[in-house]
């Protein structure tokens, strides 16, 4: 069939006109009119350009007059394509449309309120690129309606439906094709399924539909910014045709609204790919997101989970965008799988009030974490890049370290960052300004990384080979070890009640700087604890020194907890508590020393030899006072018996002074007859404080052989059949001072 513009078919009596038999292509751009019908049959296009203005000049003005076709009996479409230009191409308004396996095809964008028939072979409607046909008339019938496109300038076209249909045939979107809708019922009735073989169905309100998807060849579902489609049916995925957008059954996520997957929104048979590239989708189960080793493409948008579960699949991320994770408060969201691609630098942000757990998954590329919410949970494996710029707004970050290892780069943000498991965390870079609390296993780091509060239940270890201060503070019932050969000043209020180990370099405390008195402090060997630069004056901690304890630069830092330990005390150092030096035995070597009244000074004797077989301190300056109590060892061979005539030197300095208010030898009695005599004795440049062990009752001797003082005088102690005390009382002014049980 074809015609020119001045040709015109008249349709009276309701007379039926069938074109396209002969399968060929043709035009009419006649008028067609009267009651009759228009059936489009064959494989061929027809297309009707009735349409057109013509130009006549009556006293030199233009007259436009409008052509169209006018019959009345409707438009069928049984085969082959009826191309339109606009909805009067179509006859009267009045007449309706009836496809039965035929396709209407637009080249412009109109509108029609036409009436639709789809019978058994279904219809289909092609419209142009760039251009929209919007259908509000009632769709109905029980075939299927296939929403199709024509390429121009490379855009497809988009077809509208806006009408309370009721076809039951389902519908199909092919490639480059928007359908659009506002409502359920603009895709017919309730069963009726959704066909994606490469076509997009974009949403404009807020509504659900039950039904069921079918991935011929994936999809696109484009839902407007500020409204929500719920989905409750099944996704499934048929593969007998290939789609063009990328793998053969994806399913893209556009637009800036939200699409939820729930109920049985689940994919059957799908083996495609789930794409977020923008607005929100929220899901409630791992298989919304199709067969559990399908990968998740997380482009663009947000990715919302409102249930707890766990999916094993990889995480494809873009380099370009940051997409979002929100988990639902009360819910844990675990990922094992992989996120990241190879080569890339991806960014996530972690937002909602859950859990987010990443152990046991692994990086491809370098990630980075902005947790803005709720908690994230993962070891080095999963989060090792938790860096360049993460931020932590008053959320948590948990490392659940179950074996050694390193995270690198700066945390920024008032957040907590959490360490669980019993591995080592090494902070190796970068800094955290939030708080860290660390509950099992232990922390590693220098100071300088750690700029918020700590609080310390398991282990933190202060690792520096430079000079750092930890200005904060530091609580809990955990231990600090310091390490390495730098120096580190605690200057901050320190609670925690664990030990303080230092194992090397240098543990200083600063300016008003304060530790737990509970807090046993442990100087190891080459490592020094330096109380220098301390504005206190008094440490009450127990203090178990085998390496170098700083005191005082003038005025000295009294120690008045237990002290044991091999090391030596460097400045002013007094003692308040109990002193008891080496290592049963050791010589021990001290600066300006004084023992306070109070102080008991647990000296151990198990043989002749100072030092090795029993406790000397070496001194500058030593002021005594307090107890001197006097212990036997056993070095192996049995108890350490002393000889009449043998000799300690138990002290040797290059000046002391003051005495012993006491000299304690309850676990030091003698032999019966011997007696213990002390005092001081001249050695070159130095004086000793020496202990001798008398046969008879002493005699003072010549003053060359003792240099005695007013305040330091010779005290005896003998052996009784029975003895329950054998204390001393040093006292001025008297030669011999003793007590005896005569039982």
């Amino acid at each position: 069939m074809s015609g020119e513009r001045d040709t015109f078919i008249d349709l009276s009596g309701g007379a039926a006109l069938a074109v396209g038999f002969d399968d060929q292509d043709s035009a009419f751009l006649g008028e067609i009119g009267g009651s009759g019908s228009l059936r489009k049959a064959g494989s061929g296009t027809l297309e009707l350009d009735t349409v057109w203005t013509e130009n006549l000049s009556n006293g030199g003005t233009f007259q436009f007059i409008d052509h169209a076709n006018s019959y009345t009996g409707g438009t069928y479409f049984d085969g082959g394509t009826l191309r339109v230009h606009s909805n009067k191409d179509l006859g009267a308004t009045s007449g309706g449309l009836t496809f039965d396996g035929g396709t209407l095809g637009t080249a412009t964008t109109f509108s029609s309120a036409r009436q639709v028939t789809l019978n058994a072979g279904g219809g289909r409607v092609r419209v142009d690129g760039n251009t929209a046909l919007t259908l509000s008339g009632v769709v109905a019938g029980a075939g299927r309606l296939i929403a199709a496109s024509r390429l121009v300038g490379g855009a497809g076209g988009t077809l509208v439906l806006s009408g309370a249909n009721t076809y039951s045939g389902g519908t199909r979107i092919d490639a480059d094709t928007t359908l659009r809708i506002t409502n359920d019922s603009n895709l017919g009735a309730g069963g009726g399924i959704i066909e994606f073989n490469g076509g997009t169905l974009a949403t404009r309100t807020s509504f659900t539909t039950s039904r069921n998807l079918i991935l011929t060849g994936g999809g696109v579902l484009d839902v407007l910014a500020g409204t929500r489609l719920t989905a409750t049916g099944h996704i499934t995925y048929d593969p007998g045709n290939v789609y063009v957008y990328g793998d053969p059954g994806t399913l893209v996520k556009a637009g800036d609204g939200t699409l939820v997957l729930t109920g049985g929104a689940r994919f059957s048979t799908y083996r495609g790919q789930l794409k977020l590239e923008g607005g929100r989708l929220e899901i409630d189960s791992n298989l919304a997101l199709g067969n559990p080793l399908n990968s998740f493409h997380l482009t663009r948008g947000t990715f919302a989970t409102t249930a707890s579960f766990t999916m094993d699949r990889y995480i494809n991320l873009s380099s370009t965008s940051i997409p979002y994770i929100e988990v639902a408060p009360g819910t844990t969201l675990t990922s094992t799988g992989t996120m990241g691609a190879a080569g890339g630098s991806h960014t996530i942000r972690k937002s909602g009030g859950g859990t987010l757990s990443v152990l046991g998954g692994d990086i491809s590329g370098v990630l980075t974490y902005r947790v803005d919410a709720g908690r994230l949970v993962g070891d080095t494996n999963s989060i090792r890049n938790f860096v360049n710029s993460a931020v932590v707004n008053y959320a948590e970050v948990e490392f659940a370290q179950h074996f050694d290892g390193e995270v690198i780069g700066s945390v920024s943000g008032p957040g907590t960052l959490f360490k669980t498991g019993a591995g080592t965390l090494t902070i190796t870079s970068g800094t955290s300004t939030g708080s860290w609390v660390v509950l099992d296993g232990r922390m590693r780091a220098s100071p300088k990384r750690i700029q918020g509060t700590i609080v310390n239940d398991a282990e933190v270890e202060f690792t520096e080979s430079g000079n750092a201060s930890f200005a904060s503070s530091m609580s809990g019932v955990g231990k600090l070890i310091k390490t390495d050969g730098g120096r580190v000043t605690l200057a901050g209020v320190n609670t925690y009640a664990g030990d303080t180990e230092v194992d090397g370099g240098t543990l200083a405390l600063g300016g008003d700087g304060q530790l737990n008195s509970l807090s046993a402090l442990h100087v190891a060997a080459g490592a020094q604890l330096d109380l220098s630069g301390w504005n206190a004056t008094t440490l009450a901690n127990t203090l178990l020194n085998d390496g170098l304890v700083n005191g005082g630069l003038a005025d000295p830092k009294t120690l008045t907890g237990n002290v044991t330990g091999s090391g030596a005390f460097a400045g002013a150092v007094a003692f308040g508590g109990h002193y008891a030096p080496g290592h049963s035995p050791a010589l021990v070597v001290h600066d300006d020393t004084t023992f306070l009244a109070g102080n008991v000074l647990d000296m151990e004797l198990g043989g002749l030899v100072r030092g090795d077989e029993y406790d000397a301190i070496d001194a500058d300056t030593l002021v005594l006072g307090g107890t001197l109590k006097l212990n036997f060892l056993d070095l192996g061979s049995g108890l350490f018996v002393p000889q009449a005539g043998q000799q300690f030197d138990l002290l040797v300095a290059n000046s002391i002074t003051g005495l012993f208010d006491v000299i304690d030898t309850t676990d030091a009695v003698l032999a019966e007859g011997l007696f213990w005599t002390h005092g001081l004795v001249a050695l070159g440049d130095q004086t000793a404080f020496r202990l001798v062990v008398a046969a008879a009752a002493p005699v003072p001797l010549p003053a060359a052989a003792w240099l005695l003082a007013p305040a330091l005088l010779l005290l005896p102690t003998r052996r009784r059949k029975r003895p329950t005390a054998a204390r001393i009382a040093c006292t001025e002014g008297r030669g011999l001072a003793a007590t005896r049980d005569d039982g």
